[in-house]
């Protein structure tokens, strides 16, 4: 639409341009004219105004449309974020209703462990679940700075850590999940497609694979792998997971 606004109005100042052009008759070389040299009548002054006033309408409404433009670039930025804040904020929640049935022994999902079990008194005791003490305290830790303090940078860097240090851990499964959104949101689609990948292959049965799958299914379908974004997301669409229906949408908008 800005395109053909900025066209009109070159078109338009061309012809207030040339309505400005006054035709003077030329004369015979080497004589005189038997007429004298008359000059086309002056332009139509209210007509003249008439063009420059819709240039300057023009001109405004090119100026609102970039403003327009601009702030839906700027909410779609923000519904992006809150989307995400959302997703974290309720994982949190998850985690904060796990630690309060830290009365109760702790059964983990399956194929893994829950997010963050509840802490034992002592360093030396080992958690219900069989983790020992200084593990659980390192995922908590890099679980921390992803969901509670929101630095990203410092989360990745303490999940990485988390992952070589204890590389058959009880939460090893949750690191992958979080590493490959973590850089999901930073935009880095290689990196998020290796632990996405890495967690489907190796936990399938985790209660958070088809969140991962649909995910990495997203980010083939961004890169023109449509066939195998197909097979993943019919494989979340058929599952009873939360993402089922996030799956069925996807398939019936894009394939």
């Amino acid at each position: 639409m800005l395109k053909h606004i900025s066209a009109a109005i070159f078109l338009m100042a061309a012809s207030f341009a040339n309505a400005q052009v006054q035709i003077i008759e030329s004369q015979p070389i080497g004589g005189r004219s038997s007429q004298p040299a008359r000059s086309a009548p002056p332009a139509d002054a209210a007509a003249q105004a008439e063009v420059f006033n819709q240039l300057q309408m023009l001109q405004q409404e090119v100026l609102e449309l970039r403003g327009l433009v601009e702030q839906q670039s700027f909410e779609i930025r923000q519904l992006k974020q809150q989307r995400l804040d959302d997703y974290l904020d309720l994982d949190r929640r998850v985690s904060q209703l796990a630690n309060s049935a830290s009365s109760r022994p702790v059964t983990p999902a399956a194929g893994g462990a829950p997010d963050v079990p509840p802490i034992s008194s002592t360093n030396s005791e080992v958690p219900a679940d069989g983790a020992p003490a200084d593990e659980l305290a390192a995922y908590r830790s890099a679980i921390d700075l992803v969901l509670k303090q929101r630095d990203l940078d410092a989360g990745a860097n303490a999940l990485l850590r988390y992952v070589n240090d204890f590389p058959s851990g009880h939460y090893s499964a949750n690191a992958y999940y979080w590493l490959g959104q973590i850089y999901l949101q930073k935009n880095d689609q290689e990196q998020s497609k290796r632990w996405f990948e890495r967690m489907v292959e190796q936990y399938p049965n985790h209660q958070k694979t088809p969140e991962a799958k649909f995910k990495l299914a997203r980010v083939y379908h961004t890169e023109g792998k449509t066939a195998e974004a197909k097979k993943l997301m019919q494989e979340v669409a058929q599952s009873d997971s939360t993402a089922a229906g996030l799956a069925r949408d996807f398939l019936q908008q894009n394939f």
